[in-house]
């Protein structure tokens, strides 16, 4: 039986009404981001306090999952567009940091834009917990600074110009396990340089930006990004049996843009043959096989077809064979796989076809 999901709308209104009373213009957003915290400890999540800068500040809540299924993060800012100062505001109660209800509905600033959302994620999260419900994937609340569109320019300068994500942009790459910084190593004839790159999320894509790369001549270069269930290849599973191609975008200084899809290789993968999993279907076997390089793939065996199949780098290979004859059958596959470069490497796995 599926358990009852009830959402409790009065305990859902009063912590809109509570944001929405907690000033919190662009550059002030510490005592919403405090009051959010306060309310995640009480749901014993684990929760993680950001310091973007003095008066400032995002918190990431992470729910665990019981594992083996993807994450999920709710995300919202905490800042409002106006403080209700403004000349033109301060006599409006809707657009007041005082929340009230009137007629089924809440008035106050920032309860659309967004913390009406905020107040929102926590009680979605609180009536799984209340229903006992279990995720195998982990489920995020991450309420962050300076989201307003609001920049630096001129006379316009501190804190409450700095918006544009920049809570979103802090969370991403100062959350130490959570969200690491990545980093790249251009290598040419007797140059090695190390450039440090700031990790986000547009549009469901996890990507790096360096912002200022050397005038210096390479040939190669090579991306770190540690490891960890929220790094920026955490999405792809495991690397070394799968094969993951980077979009690439290089600018020169002349303008011209150089874009390319780059294999990814990752470094230290154990150089062996893996069968991931085999399905049987009628007659037919059909098999998923990892490989760690360039080369040629073979399977066969005892009432079997023998197929091969080659492979240009590091992936998952699908192969299909089929039994001979009629009846039932129990028999061995065996693969063998022959890279560019190196020795022949094997695997088996034993199959019943009825």
């Amino acid at each position: 039986m599926s358990p009852e999901i009830r959402i409790d709308e009065r305990r859902l209104v009063d912590l809109a009404l509570r944001l929405v009373s907690t000033p919190s213009f662009t550059g002030s957003e510490q005592a919403a981001a405090e009051l959010m915290r306060n309310v995640l400890d009480d749901l014993r999540l684990q929760v993680q306090w950001q310091q973007v800068e003095d008066g400032r500040a995002n918190v990431l809540a992470t729910w665990p999952g019981t594992g083996g299924g993807p994450s999920l993060m709710f995300n919202g800012h905490t800042d409002t567009s106006y403080s209700g100062r403004e000349p033109w505001l301060r006599d409006i109660p809707g657009f007041q940091p005082e929340g009230f209800e009137r007629e089924g509905r809440i008035y106050g600033l920032g309860i659309s834009n967004m913390k009406g959302a905020l107040a929102c994620y926590v009680e979605a999260l609180r009536s799984l917990i209340d229903a006992g419900v279990r995720l195998k994937g982990d489920l995020l609340i991450a309420a962050v600074a300076g989201e307003i569109e609001k920049t630096q320019q001129g006379a316009d300068e501190g804190a409450e110009f700095r918006g544009y994500a920049a809570g979103s942009r802090y969370l991403v790459s100062h959350g130490g396990a959570a969200f690491p910084d990545t980093e790249i190593i251009l290598q040419g004839d007797n140059v090695k340089l190390i450039l440090d790159g700031h990790t986000q999320i547009k549009n469901g894509v996890t990507y790096s930006r360096f912002e200022t790369v050397p005038d210096a001549p390479f040939t190669s270069f090579e991306f770190n990004a540690p490891e960890g269930p929220y790094s920026i290849f955490g999405a792809n599973g495991n690397l070394c049996t799968s094969q993951v191609k980077m979009p690439t975008s290089i600018t020169a200084q002349s303008g011209a843009v150089l874009k390319q899809t780059t294999l990814v290789e990752p470094e230290g993968c154990p150089n062996k043959l893996t069968i991931l999993s085999h399905k049987v279907k009628n007659r037919s076997i059909t098999l998923k096989v990892a490989v760690p390089g360039a080369g040629k793939l073979s399977a066969g065996g005892k009432g079997l077809e023998t197929r091969t199949m080659r492979s240009t780098g590091r992936g998952v290979l699908t192969l299909t064979l089929r039994a001979k004859g009629r009846g039932k059958l129990r028999s061995e596959i065996k693969l063998s796989f022959a890279p560019s470069r190196g020795k022949k490497l094997a695997a088996s796995a034993t199959i019943r076809v009825s």
